[in-house]
């Protein structure tokens, strides 16, 4: 009997693998190429089976790249010489690929060459060697320079240490020029700010947007899965103006909009005239409407010159719910989440949209933009959102609070982001060892009714702490100590585990003797903005109490005690 080798007697106690394989006397699992884990014919497996990836189809590594863990994240290598635009080392054609390189004298640069096949957001990212695709980079002895050149050689951006640490970045929210990159070749160019090498460094290629793949990212106003104009989003992913169609001067002969995002091109005359539009929201939605003058297309830079629009926003009913005047350019109106909250989360239903001049001034051409910021439903969570789609998220892409999810939520004393005792957060997020509040607890009397019932709530030498909550902004919790014999007393408030504050509690932490009269007190001494006492105390009566500062939703806390004769 080969104890070694048979599935059905393997190892020393002869055991049936379920897997159906025995090597050397061990039971092995049975993994299938794309489950992120790698079997024994495997040399990567990034939860896949697309090649071009850096993991092959068959899940093999493939030529040129460079393949860590399990699912594996996969590196592209730079392929010396790369130093000119003739000699670049290819970037992938992926949203997002990361590359690895190094620079190996004071004169070394790496080169690299994207194609990019449609208008796109590029953010660019360096980092140190350790970085795998995964997670947070770091930047440890690693100062870089990062430069993106036109095909023709031309300088469009360049960044020293706008990233971590000393690395470099170039993203859209902090670079126009990275924004809206027209379909074409571009090099990108690394190289050591100092005349020190780098041994090793990563650099992160992503396509933030890329207009045509359906899905509305980064600066595009629109994407409908094609790069055609005429069908109400342009080649650009710009929305393509439409006109106004009158007379549409009132709710009832209001003009319809049949989908978001619009613009429409308009006029006022005479200037007593008024524009009402209806549109519908399928789902709930932040919404952003803006008016231009008559130059904008939707192309073009926004400008408003020579108008003053006034902006309404109606219900159903024609119940004006908010309004503006000159929030957007110059004297043009703005209606946002950014300056209204009742942009923000717009429940489904039927609004309308009312545009005049201000001060009844004729307005020969203007503009009027409809843009939805995020709306639930679509998987991406943008705007206000908390999440979209998925476990733990509601209808209205709210967060539904649960213990392991990574957000610390009243009753929680803290969430690790598992359900898991002995790693400092309970299975049931709270801090564990701590005696738990029992209310009301608010006087001095109380206290000491908590002191003598069942369970007891009472702080002695044997003591770790109590875990307490905030129900209100106005509740306050009075703790009994009692103390056998003299001894230094430390009281600390924490939040989200037993050293942290990081949630936004700030309490004022009280000391006060057996009738009452306060001996000491602190609000910030401790992390953040809990609170920290350390008091030599002789043997007696006393009482702590806690007070909320903030937040002023409901919110848990911990109250730790050490004592040191």
């Amino acid at each position: 009997m080969d104890l070694q080798n048979d599935s059905n007697h393997c190892g020393a106690c002869g055991q049936v693998c379920p897997s159906g394989r025995c090597s050397a006397g061990q039971c092995q699992s049975v993994s299938a190429c794309g489950d992120g884990s790698i079997g024994d014919t495997e040399t990567c497996d990034d939860n896949n089976t697309t090649s071009g990836d850096g993991c092959s189809a068959s899940c093999a590594s493939e030529t040129g790249w460079s393949c860590q863990g399990a699912p594996s994240h996969c590196q592209r290598l730079e392929a010396e010489p790369n130093d000119t635009r003739e000699t670049a080392t290819a970037v992938p054609g992926l949203r997002s690929v990361v590359l690895r390189g190094d620079i190996s004298s004071n004169s070394d640069v790496d080169v690299y060459r994207l194609m990019v096949t449609a208008i796109t957001d590029l953010r660019l990212d360096t980092f140190d060697g350790s970085y795998t695709g995964s997670g947070a980079g770091t930047c440890k002895d690693v100062d870089t320079l990062l430069e993106l050149f036109r095909e023709d050689g031309t300088e469009l951006a360049t960044d020293d240490d706008s990233g971590t640490a000393l690395c470099s970045s170039l993203s859209p929210q902090n670079n126009s020029e990275v924004m809206r990159l027209p379909a074409g070749t571009y090099y990108i160019r690394v190289s050591s700010v100092s005349t020190a090498t780098i041994p090793a460094y990563t650099l992160r290629v992503q396509l933030q947007a890329l207009c045509g793949d359906g899905t509305r990212e980064g600066t595009e106003q629109c994407d409908d899965g094609n790069t055609t104009a005429g069908d109400r989003c342009s080649a650009t992913c710009r929305v393509e103006m439409a006109s106004e169609v009158e007379s549409n001067d009132t709710v009832e002969t209001a003009q319809s909009l049949s989908s978001l995002p619009s613009l429409i091109g308009s006029s006022i005359s005479p200037g007593t005239d008024e524009d009402v539009f209806r549109f519908t929201l399928d789902a709930r939605s932040d919404l952003e409407i803006e008016t231009f003058d008559g130059s904008y297309t939707g192309e073009n830079a926004k400008s408003c010159d020579d108008i003053d629009t006034y902006l309404e926003l109606l219900s159903a009913d024609g119940t004006v719910l908010d309004s503006n005047d000159d929030s957007g350019s110059g004297s043009c109106s703005l209606l946002d989440p950014e300056r209204s909250s009742l942009l923000k989360g717009m429940a489904p239903g039927t609004y309308f949209v009312r545009v005049s001049s201000y001060g009844s001034v004729v307005l020969p051409a203007y503009s009027v933009s409809f843009q939805i910021l995020a709306q639930c439903g679509d998987g991406v969570v943008t705007g206000s959102e908390e999440c979209d789609g998925g476990a733990g998220c509601s209808a209205t892409c709210e967060r539904i609070p649960s213990c392991g999810d990574g957000y610390l939520d009243y009753p929680e004393a803290c969430d690790d982001n598992n359900t898991a005792d002995g790693d400092g957060c309970s299975s049931t997020c709270q801090l564990p060892g701590l005696q738990e509040e029992v209310e009301p607890n608010g006087t001095l009397a109380e206290a000491d009714a908590r002191a003598s019932s069942s369970p007891s709530v009472l702080l002695t030498r044997s003591s770790t702490g109590i875990a307490g909550g905030f129900q209100d902004p106005q509740d306050l919790d009075v703790y009994t100590l009692q103390l056998e014999a003299a001894a230094t007393v430390r009281l600390e408030t924490v939040q989200g585990g037993l050293n942290m504050c990081d949630f936004g509690l700030d309490t004022l932490l009280r000391l006060s003797d057996a009738q009452g009269t306060e001996l000491s007190a602190d609000d910030d001494g401790g992390n953040g903005f809990c609170s920290l006492l350390e008091v030599s105390l002789q043997a007696g009566t006393y009482y702590v109490t806690v007070a909320h500062l903030g937040p002023a939703e409901p919110v848990s806390y911990g109250l730790k005690v050490s004592f040191q004769e």
